[in-house]
């Protein structure tokens, strides 16, 4: 028995120092919803690329093996967007548990994927709006109750680090691949990461340093 016990925590400690927090971070994000979605514009144009309408404020962690990576993204969007007929105002939570591979010659790429949640939830307005009805014009009354949604995405992408800590990156967003309703969204982000245990010379930059 007590063999066992000390091979159980020989191997729990061995993982855990094998495992450990590489870098965490915060940023600035940007999302597009449709992006191949056809949709005709206020100018009357035809766009496959939608709008980036959601703007996040974004945490990030990552841990390592020393081979691949294990990371977390979490986005907020701090300032709610307007619909477009002002009848409710839109906020947005993407959680984001993603699996990452080195390529390209050195870990300056990271190439990401996972399946990553999204959480939109809606505060209705309120109140009345005139609009013109032909000859004359027509009361509607907008909604006040709050309501959210919940959507899981296949997501996956490139992360860039640059030195001196910034990075980029940017991931493509699937949801009902096999219905009918199928979406592709593009998540941009730029931000800023701290990092414990990996000099930057993993990185290609001179060893000197640490981002």
């Amino acid at each position: 028995m007590g063999k066992i016990l000390f091979f159980l925590i020989f191997s729990v400690h061995t993982q855990a120092w094998a495992f450990h927090l590489e870098t965490y971070g915060v940023g600035y994000g940007l999302m597009s919803s449709g992006l191949f979605t056809e949709s005709v514009t206020s100018d009357g144009k035809t766009s496959l690329y939608g709008s980036f309408s959601f703007h996040f404020l974004t945490g990030h962690l990552r841990w390592t093996d020393d081979t691949f990576k294990y990371g977390v993204r979490m986005g907020y969007t701090m300032i709610p967007r307007e619909t477009a007929d002002g009848a409710a105002k839109v906020t947005q939570l993407l959680i984001s548990p993603q699996f990452g591979v080195p390529f390209g010659g050195s870990r300056q790429f990271l190439w990401n994927t996972g399946l990553s949640l999204l959480r939109t939830e809606s505060k209705g307005q309120g109140g009345q709006v005139v609009v013109n009805n032909g000859s004359g014009t027509a009361v509607f009354y907008r909604p006040s109750d709050t309501s959210t949604s919940l959507l899981i995405n296949l997501e996956t992408g490139v992360n860039y680090q640059f030195s001196g800590g910034w990075f980029s990156s940017a991931d493509l967003l699937f949801n009902g691949l096999l219905g009918d309703k199928r979406n592709v969204s593009l998540f941009l982000s730029i931000g800023y990461s701290w990092g414990q245990g990996v000099s930057s010379s993993d990185y290609g930059y001179p060893s000197e340093g640490r981002y």
